[in-house]
């Protein structure tokens, strides 16, 4: 069974859409409080991986849950899985800061380190 490319476009957009509204309020917090304080940028981060998590994760629980009906698949409903918890976030928002640092000084970013090994390896 396959499901529909305008189905799938339509999960797809709305996902994007959930994740670039974060992406927005994220970047629009940064422009009002700049980054100084890391207790609070990290507090409104974690707010919005938990709002925008629970809907990206309800989101794939319907189309689960759609796919299995189709199929005429005899599944359990499917359960949104947890979103990160606060040090989850508090580790993700140190390591980008790190990042960032790296990047503006020109020196390579952890990625960068990662793919270049991949590809000697391919």
């Amino acid at each position: 069974m396959q499901i529909s490319a305008k189905t799938w476009n339509e999960y797809i957009t709305r996902l994007s859409r959930l994740n670039q509204k974060a992406g927005q309020l994220m970047r629009d917090y940064i422009d009002r409080h700049g980054t100084a304080d890391t207790a609070d940028l990290i507090a409104y981060a974690y707010g919005l991986v938990t709002k925008y998590g629970e809907g990206s994760a309800e989101l794939a629980c319907q189309m689960y849950d759609a796919l299995a009906e189709a199929q005429g698949a005899l599944v359990p409903a499917a359960e949104p899985a947890e979103t990160a918890s606060y040090n989850e976030v508090a580790r993700m928002g140190v390591y980008m800061e790190e990042e960032y640092q790296r990047l503006i000084q020109g020196q390579p970013t952890r990625y960068q380190v990662t793919l270049s090994m991949l590809e000697t390896m391919a």
